[in-house]
């Protein structure tokens, strides 16, 4: 939404269809650029949560115990 919102603010003959302005139609990309700002993290995180559920990734987090022989 965020890109079409963005090409119609930079369309006259498009925002008179939907009857935006130019500043109402920026307002609307930007608070969508916001909400995407907000939720990307998120999404990343269950995608990853995700991929290592199903063992396409390894762990990277945490602490790793290894065992070492003493000689």
């Amino acid at each position: 939404m965020f890109v079409t919102y963005k090409a119609a603010s930079q369309n006259q003959k498009t925002l008179r269809q939907i009857k935006l302005s130019r500043r109402e139609s920026q307002t609307i990309s930007r608070k969508y650029q916001e909400k995407i700002d907000e939720i990307y993290p998120l999404y990343v995180y269950l995608v990853l949560l995700d991929e290592r559920q199903a063992g396409r990734i390894p762990a990277w987090e945490g602490i790793r115990l290894v065992r070492e022989r003493i000689e």
